[in-house]
């Protein structure tokens, strides 16, 4: 079942951009934002998200 705080925080990564800019403004911190995506993903059975990772140097 999907879970409207979970497509409240792909909204919000959406107009923000930045998994800590989410955080910032929903009161948590950027390691929930990152399970909150997560577990959307498993409960749609699809990618919600292209990550990128940090580069180095």
């Amino acid at each position: 079942m999907l879970d409207l705080g979970r497509l409240r925080v792909l909204r919000e990564l959406k107009l923000r951009g930045t998994l800590a800019a989410v955080a910032d403004s929903l009161g948590y911190t950027p390691s929930a934002v990152s399970q909150q995506l997560a577990q959307l993903q498993r409960d749609i059975g699809v990618p919600v998200v292209e990550r990128a990772g940090r580069r180095c140097g």
